[in-house]
């Protein structure tokens, strides 16, 4: 009697132990979207508890089943990681937005570059030169030797042309 007693006791402890963590298990679902609002697709949640991975569907979509307290680290290759938890919002509308991951690429300097590089100057050169015996003037001082000549943000060694050596330079004509 006394360890059929024995048993029922640690069964119903087990039972009891058991029901309160499957309580304690909720449902967490949402929407990952960029911060222009476009769905996520494939993006990775990793639960930080379990190390379990989840991913969203073509709409950007995911459930999944949490402990209160339990974070989600939601990656992607074109998103910045963030993390989320899963107790901060409401399970009936959680709308994640993640910011764009920015890659910069630096430039290159091969041997034909360099030398693409050597033959523009040298013909800016001798256009400034062409421009300073006609009698026309520069804004624009040459710049070289300053990275990617390709480079649209850098500033340009462009001519500027006044109207005064305009009339100046087809009335000599």
């Amino acid at each position: 009697m006394r360890f059929f007693l024995t048993t029922f006791l640690i069964l119903l402890v087990i039972a009891v132990v058991a029901q309160d963590r499957a309580d304690s298990i909720t449902a967490f679902h949402g929407y990952i979207l960029t911060e222009d609002s476009v769905p996520v697709e494939n993006a990775y949640l990793i639960n930080y508890r379990t190390t379990k991975i989840i991913t969203t569907d073509s709409t950007g979509y995911f459930n999944t089943y949490l402990h209160p307290g339990d974070s989600l680290m939601i990656n992607h290759l074109t998103l910045k990681p963030k993390v989320i938890h899963a107790n901060a919002d409401k399970v009936s509308s959680n709308r994640f937005y993640v910011a764009y991951r920015r890659y910069q690429i630096p430039t290159v300097a091969t041997k034909t570059f360099n030398r693409d590089e050597y033959y523009c100057q040298k013909n800016i050169r001798k256009i400034y030169a062409d421009l300073e015996r006609l009698g026309v003037r520069h804004v624009r001082p040459l710049r070289i030797g300053n990275g990617n000549i390709y480079d649209p943000d850098r500033v340009s060694p462009g001519v500027g042309i006044s109207l005064s050596d305009l009339i100046s330079f087809f009335k000599r004509k």
